[in-house]
């Protein structure tokens, strides 16, 4: 493995994981078990507050006397109709003041979202808005609720069903209201929230997302088995390929496919998409080069269990000389586990089009090359699932632009 570039993409659809949740009620898309940082957070400290997630929670520390405010967003992931629910806790030890914790929801980034918010002091709840002009509006006014437990020290869980332009909001799995709104076109970002009079901490823990009835599936794919819960189809104008020009590095869709060109010797590009965890799972992606560029020994294929860019294994394939690689990176360096020998599920030259899937099932990995099982190991994964996406890389002994591209990007769940 080679000198690395790094690509965030900002935009993102639906996630499986395949623990529930009991408190979110349809299929888990989305969860965060806030055992380490999820990589799409944003939790650097500010003079202003702080978050430090470890041990199943994301703890919110405010530091600043007055009404402070944190929000953060899993950025790059957007939903429709789901369930968004997390579970707010305060601290025991600390005075009763107007601490109020919430749920982010139909954010499309942090100057325009929803947050259904709670305040355990006195039994309320609200629906605020912040609006791109900077300014707060409330759709739902604050309200005393019965369900809502309140006291130091306690925990409330909840709960917004998205439907169309609707929001059902749920405390303790208690319904408490609706209301009309607007929802982000392709779905909206989600997050928490959480805001105090003082310097307050607040608490949350069992994050998740989860699709409802009424969720539109994904199309089934005919190489990729499962239940398909995630594609990227490199459509004209995909968010997705964002890729900024280099000297090393140009990147964009071709014809209904992700296409990087390698400008530079012993280059590598990954591109990940951020913010879905996915657990049990086939990740699935065809890839080929170009039938008139020259043939040498640039590689390309899958990232799996990844936590960023700086820990990731990789699957890939040398359609010159028709072998496969993997490999893992930790802590930023590489470390290769398989170097094979030619292989025969491979095909070979240029302009030919192989097909990759990788098959997690708890710490198990089975490689695949056009369906041909080449490869299983165990390993250590994620906790609460990795994070996804593809790898390119250029021959050592580079002499002209080596053109990968990539179709079909599918996850899927059994």
């Amino acid at each position: 493995m080679r000198n690395v570039k790094a690509t965030c993409f900002l935009a993102g659809l639906i996630s499986v994981v395949p623990a529930g949740a009991a408190t979110c009620p349809g299929n888990v898309v989305f969860q965060d078990s806030f055992e380490s940082v999820n990589p799409s957070l944003d939790v650097a400290s500010y003079p202003q507050s702080k978050i430090i997630i470890q041990g199943g929670t994301a703890v919110t520390s405010l530091l600043q006397p007055g009404k402070m405010a944190r929000t953060e967003e899993y950025w790059g992931a957007r939903y429709g109709d789901v369930n968004v629910c997390v579970t707010v806790g305060t601290v025991a030890t600390e005075p009763a003041e107007n601490e109020l914790g919430g749920v982010v929801f139909w954010a499309t980034d942090y100057a325009n979202f929803y947050d259904f918010q709670v305040n355990p002091t006195n039994g309320q709840f609200a629906v605020a808005q912040r609006l791109p002009s900077g300014q707060w509006g409330m759709p739902v006014a604050w309200t005393t609720s019965p369900v809502i437990v309140q006291g130091m020290g306690k925990t409330n869980a909840l709960r917004v069903q998205t439907k169309g332009s609707t929001a059902t909001l749920y405390i303790n799995d208690q319904l408490v209201g609706t209301f009309a709104g607007t929802a982000p076109a392709g779905g909206g970002q989600v997050g928490f929230y959480g805001q105090g009079d003082g310097t307050d901490t607040l608490q949350f823990t069992k994050f998740a997302v989860a699709s409802t009835q009424s969720a539109t599936p994904l199309p089934a794919a005919a190489d990729c088995p499962g239940t398909v819960i995630f594609q990227d189809k490199f459509p004209d104008g995909d968010s997705y390929m964002n890729i900024a020009p280099s000297a090393g590095v140009q990147g964009g869709v071709q014809g209904g496919k992700g296409q990087i060109t390698l400008l530079q010797a012993s280059y590598g590009q990954a591109v990940q998409y951020p913010g879905m965890q996915f657990g049990d799972a086939n990740i699935c992606a065809t890839f080929n080069t170009l039938p008139t560029d020259k043939a040498e020994n640039q590689m390309a294929g899958i990232e799996f269990w990844a936590t960023d860019y700086a820990n990731i294994y990789s699957f890939l394939i040398n359609s010159t000389n028709g072998q496969f690689q993997l490999a893992q990176k930790v802590g930023g360096n590489w470390t290769i586990i398989v170097n094979s020998t030619p292989n025969a599920a491979v095909l070979k030259g240029m302009g030919k089009t192989n097909m990759l899937r990788v098959q997690t099932k708890g710490n198990m990995a089975s490689l695949y090359i056009n369906n041909q099982l080449v490869e299983s190991f165990s390993a250590a994964p994620p906790v609460g699932g990795g994070v996804v996406g593809f790898y390119v890389q250029s021959d050592s002994a580079w002499t002209s632009k080596e053109t990968w591209q990539i179709s079909n990007l599918t996850v899927a769940v059994p």
